[in-house]
C-alpha cells in the first residue's frame, strides 16, 4: 500500500504527464495530503531503473557516480566500463534516459512495486572529500572553484578556511557540500533501502542480492564498492577517510558538527 508521500509523488508524475504548467501544477499539488513532505526541489535527483524496479535518490559526494553505474549495469545487463568512454560521458548517457520520468510512466503506475534507494555518508568524510576533490579541480583551473576560499591551499589551514566559508553562508551554494537531507525527495521512512557509502559494497549487495544471478554483473561491479570507471578518475577518488587526522583538529570537528 502506498503511503501519503508516494501518493503525492505519483500524482506529481501523472500531472507532468498531462502537461500541467508549473504554477498550476504546484497549486494542484499543494492540495494533496503529503505533498508538503515531498521535496520537489530534489525531484531532479531521482533516477528510475525500470528493470530493477528501483528509484535511486542521488546525493552528491555520496558514491553518487559509482552507485549510478552499478545500478545501470545491472539494469541494462552489461559492463559499462568496457565502452571506453570516460566517466562523465557514461553518466550523461545513463541520465539522459533515466532522468526523463515520462519514459518510465508505466513503472510509476506500479508504484507499490518500486523500491526507493538512497546512499548517505558520514558528513566529516563527505566534506573533506569535497574539499580534496574541489582543490584538485581548482589546481587544474576549473573556474567554478578557483575563487572559493581555501581551495588553493591543500592543507589543514586551507581546509579550515573552506569550512569557515561554508559556515559563513555558503552552505546552500553547491550540492557537493550542501546538507544531504536537502537532496532527499522523501522523509526517511519512505526509503526502502538506506545504504551507507562506508559500507557501499555490502549494503548494495544485500539490497540487490535477488539480482545477482544476472550474468554475474553485480558481483563483478561491486567487487570494490567504487566503480571501475570512477576509480580511474584520480581527481574524483580522494580516499578522504584516510586523511581525517591530517586535516581535522578539535576546532574543525566542532564547526563541522554545528553545520551538519
Amino acid at each position: 500500500m502506498l503511503d501519503k508521500h508516494q501518493l503525492a509523488l505519483r500524482s506529481y508524475f501523472y500531472s507532468l504527464r498531462r502537461g500541467y504548467r508549473t504554477k498550476r501544477l504546484n497549486r494542484r499539488l499543494q492540495r494533496l495530503e503529503g505533498y508538503h513532505c515531498v521535496n520537489t526541489n530534489a525531484l531532479s535527483r531521482l533516477v528510475i531503473f525500470p528493470n530493477l524496479k528501483i528509484g535511486f535518490n542521488r546525493i552528491k559526494k555520496c558514491a553518487n557516480s559509482s552507485t549510478l553505474l552499478h545500478l545501470a549495469e545491472l539494469d541494462c545487463g552489461h559492463d559499462l566500463s568496457r565502452t571506453g568512454d570516460n566517466l562523465e560521458n557514461i553518466k550523461s548517457k545513463i541520465l539522459s534516459d533515466r532522468l526523463n520520468i515520462e519514459n518510465h510512466i508505466d513503472t510509476i503506475k506500479k508504484f507499490d512495486d518500486l523500491k526507493w534507494l538512497v546512499v548517505v555518508r558520514n558528513p566529516y568524510t563527505r566534506l573533506l572529500s569535497c574539499f580534496l576533490e574541489k582543490s584538485n579541480q581548482a589546481a587544474i583551473g576549473n573556474f567554478n572553484y578557483t575563487t572559493i576560499p581555501g581551495l588553493d591551499n591543500r592543507s589543514r589551514e586551507g581546509f579550515r578556511t573552506f569550512v569557515h566559508y561554508i559556515a559563513d553562508g555558503a552552505l546552500r551554494d553547491n550540492g557537493h557540500w550542501d546538507l544531504q537531507i536537502n537532496q532527499c525527495c522523501f522523509p526517511k521512512s519512505t526509503y526502502n533501502i538506506i545504504a551507507k557509502m562506508e559500507s557501499l559494497r555490502d549494503d548494495l549487495s544485500e539490497a540487490l542480492k535477488h539480482h545477482q544471478g544476472q550474468a554475474g554483473i553485480l558481483a563483478k561491479s561491486l567487487k570494490t564498492g567504487i566503480h571501475t570507471s570512477e576509480a580511474e578518475e584520480p581527481i574524483k577518488v580522494t580516499r578522504a577517510k584516510n586523511h581525517l587526522t591530517e586535516f581535522y583538529d578539535r576546532e574543525l570537528e566542532n564547526l563541522v558538527s554545528q553545520i551538519y
